[in-house]
Parts: structure tokens; sequence; C-alpha cells
């Protein structure tokens, strides 16, 4: 595939022209671009059209985009969809996952953070799975099949609907080489996430490579990142490679990246815009063929309104984010006292009669 097929549902002219600017601006990946401009419109011309990905705007003149959102993930449940709205409501997130949203886009809409959603759906769709869609969808768009979940996982014990679907769109995100941000509080899993994806993606005969930055001093942050030539610092007594030469061909997994001080975020910026990474006390530059996974328990945008945090390393890291629901929303993950962990612990290929694009 050398094309997205795009469909943006908006109303609003200056929106409309925003996304018509922005789309012309952008050289790779490819887009064709389709505009709706209301709910009326799209049953009557577009409801069986294929597209690869859908910018719905939540507020349209003559309905909700939610039900734009039903109808598609309906007729094609593999297009990947991110509902647009200037609202921020906990209620509304639950209401989009439930409705299939696979994302959510807060307006003002920016223009680095639909870039890289772009680039996330082109790696996708052609990197992963195009031979299967190329056939399928010559066939019959409704019916295209869809790999299962591939067998290499980490045991995950789960019961609940809520954490079949995290796993599910975990499945989709592991082919791409894109970077992923897992969100969720202390002890939700998010590690075994990220190992599920490294397991699953084209990486997994490579290094799984872990790093806690809550557990580091921050004097020793970069170093532990990057490493380091021997007499950088005091106490660097030999040269020493850092974790992204160890996970090189493979996966970095950094947990609570909420934490990482700001003079190590551009240095960590640069490597995921260019791949290329400097020792600390060395001059010379570094090829990094890695791929990124980060997880935090911390509210990041809370961290960049007082800017303790990059707005444009936000960005970066979160191409694609995998929300995983507290154990109190998902009781029924906790195993009670008197059962045994061996007949309730269930190895992630027990979802595989599930599709793989099933979303949230």
């Amino acid at each position: 595939m050398d094309t997205l097929n795009v469909v943006v549902v908006e109303d609003n002219e200056m929106m409309v022209e925003w996304y018509v600017n922005f789309f012309k601006r952008i050289i790779f990946p490819k887009c064709k671009v389709t505009y709706i401009p209301d709910l009326k419109t799209f049953k009557e011309k577009y409801k069986k059209t294929y597209f690869n990905l859908a910018l719905v705007d939540y507020y349209l003149p003559d309905g909700n985009g939610m039900q734009i959102v039903r109808e598609m993930k309906f007729n094609f449940p593999h297009c990947y969809v991110a509902m647009i709205s200037s609202l921020d409501d906990v209620d509304l997130a639950m209401e989009l996952g439930n409705a299939g949203v696979d994302t959510f886009i807060r307006k003002p809409v920016k223009s680095k953070e639909l870039h890289g959603l772009l680039n996330f759906v082109f790696d996708y769709f052609s990197v992963s799975y195009s031979n299967v869609f190329s056939k399928s969808l010559s066939q019959d768009s409704s019916t295209a099949t869809i790999p299962p979940l591939l067998a290499k996982t980490p045991e995950i014990i789960y019961e609940t609907e809520e954490m079949k679907k995290v796993l599910s769109k975990a499945s989709r995100v592991a082919p791409s080489n894109s970077s992923v941000l897992i969100r969720g509080e202390s002890g939700t899993g998010k590690e075994l996430i990220a190992r599920m994806i490294h397991s699953n993606s084209d990486r997994s005969e490579g290094p799984f490579i872990e790093l806690n930055i809550a557990a580091l001093p921050e004097t020793l942050i970069e170093s532990e990142l990057f490493g380091h030539k021997k007499g950088a610092y005091t106490g660097a007594v030999n040269d020493r490679i850092g974790k992204f030469a160890e996970a090189e061909g493979g996966t970095i997994f950094m947990d609570e990246i909420g934490d990482i001080p700001q003079q190590v975020q551009a240095k960590l910026l640069r490597v995921l815009q260019f791949k290329q990474y400097q020792r600390v006390g060395d001059n010379n530059t570094y090829n990094a063929d890695v791929r990124i996974l980060t997880a935090t328990s911390r509210d990041l945008e809370t961290l960049i309104k007082n800017q303790q945090y990059r707005e444009d390393l936000y960005y970066r890291l979160s191409v694609i984010s995998v929300n995983i629901p507290s154990l109190r929303d998902r009781k029924g993950d906790v195993l009670p006292p008197s059962t045994t962990s061996s007949n309730q612990k269930l190895n992630c290929t027990a979802l595989s009669p599930l599709p793989l694009l099933t979303v949230h």
C-alpha cells in the first residue's frame, strides 16, 4: 500500500481549510482525503466506502459523530477511527471507547499529533497486513480476514472484557515500528503489555531491555540510557554502553517515562527524530535501531501545562497510546484468595478468536 485513504468528517469551514492545508504540506505518508460535512452526506454517499483512517468531529450539524463511528465500525471494523472534540470529559472518553473509537484528539488539532497518527496508521496497514488487506478488500471489504494474535506472549491474568480490548489493541500495535505509550496505574500490568507488544513484533528475536526511570538517580539516567566514556564524570572508570546499545535490533521499554529529567528529554527526542545518540563525554554519534516503548502512571498533560515536560517529546512517544484500566474497574481480573493461579492464568493465545482489530 502506498496511499492512505482518509475521510475527514467536519462541518466547520475553518477546520476543513486547516485540514486541506495540512494534507497539502505533508510529504509522507501520501493520503487520498475525502471531506464530508454532515451525517446525511455520509449515509447517502460514503456509508459503504472503505477508509483506512477516519477523523470524525464529535459535533455535527445534523447529529453526533458517534453515529458515523458505529456505522463505520459495523461495515469496516478494521478502519482506524479518531474522534475530534474540544470536550475533556471522563464520561465522554468511556462512551468513545465503548463505541469503538481508537483514539481521541482534543481541539485544537496539532499538526505534530496528527502527523504522528498518520505515520502509525500507514505503518500498520502497509507493513503488517498489506497482503491480507489487498486480497480481501478486492473481494469484499466488510469480510476482510485478520490474522489472530500470535502465540509468543507472556502470561497475563485476565477475565474481563476491558482487558481483552486492551490486549486486542496491543496486538494491533505490535507489528508496526511506532512508539507506544502505555498508560495506567501501578500494578495494572504495563510491563506485561510491553513484553507482549515486543513478542509479537518483527523484533521479537532481538533483545527486550527494560529501564525504570523512577528507580535511578537523575544524574545517572543519561548514562544508563546512552552510555558514557571513561572519565566523563567522577566514577566513570571505564567505557560503558547504555541501554540503547544493549537494545540494538530489539526493543527498549522505559517505565515511568514521566520522571525523566528535562535535560535528558531533548536527547531522547533526538533519538526518536533521527535514530541517533551520543554517549556522555563522547563526541561520536551512534545509530539506534531500536523500537521505543514507554509507560507512565503520571498525568503527562499536566506536566506539559506546567512546563515540566516537552510537548514535542510527548507526541513522539505517544504515536499510539494503550490505556490499561485500573483494577478497581476490572475486579474480575483479581484472583480470589481461594483460587489457584494455575486455572486462572490465561495465555494471550486465548484471545485468538477475537478479531485482531477490535478496539478499546
